[in-house]
């Protein structure tokens, strides 16, 4: 099974599995409802966007072929929300290389970033889903690879928190380190995927030529 089908929760680290029973999570029960199903909104305001429309009786047959392909909530992305949504879990650890930070479960801050996300997914050439935020800090964005982006929302940067799921919340509720993307200026011209100081020379920095089209790829990750 890919990892955009299979079921995220089914494969956490343990102590993660406790910090979201700890949080309200019961595994396989849904709390998302029809009235929270923030994606049609998303995908909406992406739409509105990119191509002007404001309903889907005005998307041509290119606008609905190409609105499906890009902005549809994937499997993985869609068990997390289900079953996640409206949750805070609280850091695992006190200190760590990076601030330990809770994890929301509440992708709507992904709203004010709609452009910058799809701008995101080009670079990557892989989908994107926001699952929650890092105490407004960041969005948590799933990757239909099943790699997980945290794209910074108080300042610039992307980072890669993990190769799966389970994986980036173990190191963000632990406050371990993630690597930051390098983006040169022709791939990223606005620069506001640029993390200032960074050093494109340091071996945990990673390049977008790491990241594009990884699916079925482990990026070694920083020890701690």
């Amino acid at each position: 099974m890919s990892p955009s089908d299979s079921n995220p929760l089914d494969d956490l680290p343990e102590d993660v599995h406790l910090a979201f029973r700890t949080a309200g999570w019961i595994p396989g029960q849904r709390r998302r409802g029809a009235k929270q199903d923030w994606w049609k909104e998303f995908s909406r305001a992406l739409r509105v966007k990119l191509f002007g429309i404001r309903s889907r009786s005005d998307l041509s047959e290119e606008h609905l072929r190409k609105g499906e392909e890009n902005f549809q909530e994937f499997p993985a992305a869609k068990h997390i929300l289900d079953e996640m949504l409206g949750l805070t879990v609280e850091p695992l650890s006190k200190t760590g290389d990076s601030c330990p930070s809770p994890v929301i479960f509440d992708p709507s801050g992904g709203y004010a970033y709609y452009d910058e996300i799809y701008r995101l997914m080009e670079i990557v050439h892989s989908d994107l889903v926001p699952v929650g935020e890092l105490m407004s800090l960041a969005t948590i964005l799933l990757a239909r690879t099943g790699h997980v982006f945290l794209h910074g929302t108080t300042g610039p940067g992307i980072l890669l928190a993990g190769n799966s799921f389970g994986e980036a919340m173990s190191r963000i509720l632990h406050g371990q380190r993630k690597r930051p993307i390098y983006f040169t200026e022709s791939e990223n011209p606005e620069r506001e995927f640029q993390l200032s100081h960074l050093d494109e020379n340091d071996p945990w920095v990673l390049r977008v030529r790491d990241v594009i089209n990884i699916k079925g790829k482990v990026i070694t990750m920083p020890q701690r």
